[in-house]
């Protein structure tokens, strides 16, 4: 490994908190350091190669470094790369829910965009538990998935334990 990768590493653990991970397991070691990625497989800083089967984003189904991707990336990024999506819209946001929307059930009427599964699972349990909610069924405030209840205190957006266990069942 070279010197520069070396100086990523050491930094790395000097300033980075990684997600899904016990830090401790990096006092006598490293994380892998992704150098690049095409298709299916990522690239470490030797050049090593190795599946990504975790496959953030959108890579699980289109793969990593792909030259459609890539194109419709740069167009995007020539506009805007990223605007919070509270109170805002956007020309394609808009036009993919429609495209969704027409493709789905008719009662699917809208569509609801999330980053990634465990914020996707909170939501859908938080849109089943306000549905009860609006149809007068207050007293109903627990939240039950195979016979695990669900803690719904002090949850509201900080990626809640429990919407990974949900997601982890599929």
């Amino acid at each position: 490994m070279n010197k520069k990768s070396k100086n990523i590493l050491k930094k790395d653990k000097q300033y980075v908190w990684h997600p899904y991970t016990q830090m401790k397991d990096y006092e006598n070691s490293f994380p892998l350091l992704i150098k690049k990625a095409k298709g299916t497989k990522i690239f470490d800083a030797a050049g090593k190669w190795y599946y990504d089967i975790i496959s953030s984003w959108w890579c699980n189904i289109l793969g990593h470094n792909t030259s459609v991707v890539n194109k419709a990336l740069k167009k995007q990024l020539s506009l805007f790369e990223h605007v919070l999506f509270a109170g805002t819209t956007n020309e394609p946001a808009t036009r993919l829910a429609e495209k969704l929307v027409s493709i789905t059930h008719p009662n699917l009427t809208k569509v609801f965009y999330s980053d990634n599964g465990s914020t996707a699972v909170e939501v859908a349990v938080k849109a089943s538990y306000q549905y009860w909610q609006n149809k007068n069924k207050k007293k109903e405030k627990k939240i039950y998935f195979f016979g695990l209840r669900l803690p719904w205190r002090h949850n509201w957006h900080d990626e809640p334990k429990w919407s990974r266990k949900i997601q982890f069942c599929f």
